[in-house]
């Protein structure tokens, strides 16, 4: 009987130990599962993140790429507008581009923005290569003035210098009938140079 007692509590108690060892085993199966598991995620989260960076890197390059093409646009269509107007040079159009980017940072307005402006003006009104950089300055000072687009006061200007006011009446801009064309585009000139500031003020406001 007693021998029976002994297998009985022999045999519990292997059975304890196996159970105990399967069990550890199952422990350690799920804690590796955990651990891969873990791992994959982190390689998912990774890749997400490598992907969304280099996606955000492609947006800014397309942009910078796209801005540069832009300008570059705008260069040509001014260098063209000087060329049929004959009054071309390299230096001229370096300074009406330096003049462009330093107009940009007093406005709102873009430098490629105002030089695409600028070609229009000139095919226009075929203005004397000293006076370019001021027709310029005077557009921009209507545009804030009167609520125009910087193409509109462009070209206001550009007729201007070609003789043509009437349309400036439309915005309150008369100028005297006995004025000659020079003297009504110089006026003209001065009225923009006096609404500059209003550009000016425009910008601070925005930024």
């Amino acid at each position: 009987m007693q021998a029976i007692n002994d297998m009985v509590i022999r045999m519990r108690v292997e059975g304890e130990s196996q159970a105990k060892a399967s069990l550890n085993g199952v422990n350690s199966s799920v804690s590796k599962l955990s651990a891969s598991v873990k791992n994959t995620l982190k390689g998912f989260v990774g890749l997400a993140s490598a992907s969304a960076a280099a996606y955000a890197s492609f947006r800014f390059l397309s942009k910078s790429i796209e801005a540069f093409k832009e300008e570059e646009n705008a260069i040509n269509a001014m260098n063209a507008a000087l060329i049929n107007t004959a009054v071309f040079s390299e230096k001229l159009s370096n300074d009406l581009i330096k003049n462009a980017s330093a107009l940009q940072k007093m406005t709102i307005y873009g430098d490629e923005a105002i030089m695409a402006a600028t070609a229009r003006m000139q095919a226009v009104g075929n203005i004397a290569a000293d006076q370019i950089m001021q027709a310029q300055k005077a557009a921009i000072g209507l545009a804030a003035a009167f609520g125009m687009d910087l193409e509109t006061a462009f070209t206001l200007v550009g007729k201007a210098a070609a003789g043509s006011t009437a349309m400036l009446g439309r915005y309150g801009i008369v100028l005297g009938e006995n004025l000659s064309q020079q003297e009504k585009f110089a006026k003209v000139l001065e009225i923009g140079a006096s609404k500059f500031a209003l550009a000016e003020a425009a910008a601070q406001t925005t930024s």
